[in-house]
C-alpha cells in the first residue's frame, strides 16, 4: 500500500527572498559546478543548484514538523507577515549549511550558523519554537470550567435521578 504523501511543491522560501536574506556572492560560488563565477543575486535565484538546495531546506523544515504534526505542508504555506519570514530566514540559512555540505573541501565558516540551524530544527521539531497560528498557540493552554449544582442536574446523570427516591444529600 502506498504511503499518502504530505508535502509542499515548491520551497517555503522562494529564490528572490531568500537572496536578500543572504550574503549572494559565497553562496553564488558555492552553487557554481562549472567553474563559471555566478555574478548576480538574479542569476542565482535562477540557479538549478541553488534552487534545489532550496528544496531540500524546505524539506528540513517539512521534516521536524511532521514529526510534531503540528504542521501541515499547507499552513507553513499559508503563512504571512513575520512568521512567513522567521520561515524564510529557517530556510534560508539551512541553505547555506547544505551549501557548504555540497562542497568537501571547505568547511563552514561561522560555526554559530551550524548550530542556530540544528537548534532552531530541534526547537520547532519539539515545540519550544512555534509559527503565528492560534490553534498552536492555543494548544499547550489548560483550559478548566468549574462545574455549578446546575450543571450536574441538567446532565441528568444516575445520581441526579436517584434523588427522587433517596433524596439530595444536602437534605440529609
Amino acid at each position: 500500500m502506498t504511503l499518502t504523501v504530505q508535502s509542499a511543491l515548491s520551497s517555503y522560501c522562494p529564490p528572490g527572498e531568500a537572496v536578500k536574506l543572504l550574503d549572494w556572492r559565497p553562496l553564488a560560488d558555492l552553487c557554481s559546478d562549472s567553474g563559471t563565477r555566478i555574478t548576480s543575486a538574479a542569476a542565482l535565484a535562477g540557479d538549478p543548484n541553488f534552487n534545489k538546495l532550496l528544496m531540500a531546506a524546505s524539506g528540513e523544515v517539512e521534516a521536524a514538523c511532521a514529526v510534531s504534526r503540528r504542521y501541515l505542508p499547507s499552513d507553513l504555506l499559508a503563512l504571512t507577515g513575520v512568521s512567513q519570514a522567521r520561515l524564510h530566514l529557517l530556510v534560508a540559512r539551512i541553505v547555506v549549511v547544505l551549501a557548504y555540505g555540497r562542497r568537501v573541501d571547505l568547511k563552514v565558516e561561522q560555526p554559530w550558523l551550524v548550530q542556530w540551524v540544528e537548534d532552531a530544527l530541534h526547537a520547532l521539531r519539539d515545540g519550544q519554537r512555534i509559527f503565528g497560528f492560534t490553534e498552536t498557540m492555543d494548544a499547550g493552554l489548560f483550559h478548566h470550567y468549574i462545574e455549578t449544582d446546575q450543571d450536574r442536574a441538567d446532565r441528568n446523570g444516575l445520581v441526579q435521578r436517584a434523588c427522587g427516591y433517596f433524596g439530595h444529600l444536602e437534605d440529609h
